[in-house]
């Protein structure tokens, strides 16, 4: 069973409301020792809150396998409780994404939560913005081992969209690994979090970042996303693991220039970098540094993709309904990894460096 999608449609659903609960959420420590029931009605007793955000608070459970979402008072809507029930009647294949498991009530019948896999994280690597913060770790990362992340991710996206599921706020936060895995530096086995703000059915994606978000969408609209959102967020997604996550539009700012707003840059749709060397017509391309050594070591056919998916000028996939799919963008850095197994790029010395520093030019090594 798949879900129905939605993508690009405006339908009216009933307003939403809020539910009532026995539960204290006034403070999230209060809930600990609380027990709850499961859809089976199986008793669960929450232990101790482990991360609290906006939505709520995840805590960890008797059960050593399992944590559960208590959404705060605010969060704790119908639609919500109808989101959840419908998704834990889903089972999906993937193993990669954190699915929720079963619903959770209070003691009078009323919805609470769900359950979900617990996933132990290492310290300071729960995330994939926290790996490529760590410096110890992003420093001794092949070139190799960041595409086989990238293509675990395209893969996931691909299977999710293949579903009907719009994944919405689809970022580095939201892509976590096991402790075992992290600590290995093997980070081919990604983990999607954040499953319930997931689009499906008739129900949207109500959450965002600023900068995964397509040029086209606002959120004022409320518009239901279609697949090419995703594609725009998985091109950031993207580019910010080969760049030390750098975002695809920034560019080298002149002393006497203002900066712009992320999201102004985005919509610009002015790609600073050239596919072939020295061609650049921005006049604040980044023709020096990291980001220039960075780009100068890339194989031609992913600059080309990379540009003609951020160029709005000149690229073919800048527009929402030309984006390149994941399914395409796994097939590209397929071919990149075989490349570098193989040797065939190596007559750049630096062709399996995560993160190169020297600068090339690849027309004058050929």
């Amino acid at each position: 069973m798949k879900f129905n999608y939605y993508g690009g449609k405006d339908i009216i659903t009933k307003p939403d409301i809020m539910l009532r609960s026995s539960i204290d959420f006034s403070n999230p420590r209060n809930l600990e020792g609380c027990i709850l029931k499961t859809s089976n009605n199986e008793n669960v007793t929450l232990q101790t809150c482990i991360g609290f955000g906006g939505e709520g608070c995840v805590y960890l459970l008797s059960e050593k396998n399992m944590v559960a979402k208590i959404f705060s008072d605010m969060y704790r809507t119908q639609q919500r409780k109808e989101k959840i029930e419908l998704m834990c009647k889903i089972v999906l294949e993937k193993q990669s994404v954190v699915w929720p498991k079963d619903t959770l009530y209070d003691s009078s019948g009323e919805f609470v939560g769900y359950l979900m896999e617990l996933v132990p994280t290492a310290r300071g690597m729960m995330d994939l913005e926290d790996v490529l913060k760590n410096v110890s770790v992003i420093n001794h990362l092949t070139k190799k081992q960041m595409i086989e992340t990238i293509i675990a991710i395209c893969e996931t996206v691909d299977y999710l969209h293949s579903q009907g599921i719009v994944v919405g706020d689809l970022k580095l936060e939201n892509i976590i690994f096991r402790k075992e895995d992290a600590e290995k530096n093997d980070f081919s086995k990604p983990l999607f979090l954040g499953c319930d703000s997931y689009q499906i059915e008739k129900y949207p994606c109500n959450v965002f970042t600023d900068s995964y978000q397509a040029p086209e969408w606002h959120p004022s609209t409320m518009k239901y996303r279609g697949f090419e959102y995703d594609l725009y967020s998985l091109y950031v997604v993207i580019f910010k693991i080969l760049f030390r996550r750098m975002l695809p539009h920034s560019r080298i700012r002149l002393p006497n220039e203002l900066d712009q707003n992320k999201l102004d840059s985005a919509k610009s749709g002015v790609f600073p970098y050239s596919v072939f060397d020295e061609e650049y017509t921005d006049k604040w391309a980044p023709k020096v540094g990291g980001c220039a050594a960075l780009w100068s070591h890339l194989p031609e056919y992913i600059k080309q993709a990379l540009f003609d998916a951020g160029d709005k000028k000149a690229g073919k996939n800048y527009g929402p309904q030309n984006r390149i799919t994941a399914a395409k963008w796994a097939e590209l850095f397929k071919r990149y990894l075989a490349d570098i197994e193989c040797g065939k790029l190596s007559v750049d010395e630096e062709y399996n460096v995560g993160y190169p520093v020297n600068k090339i030019s690849y027309s004058l090594l050929k």
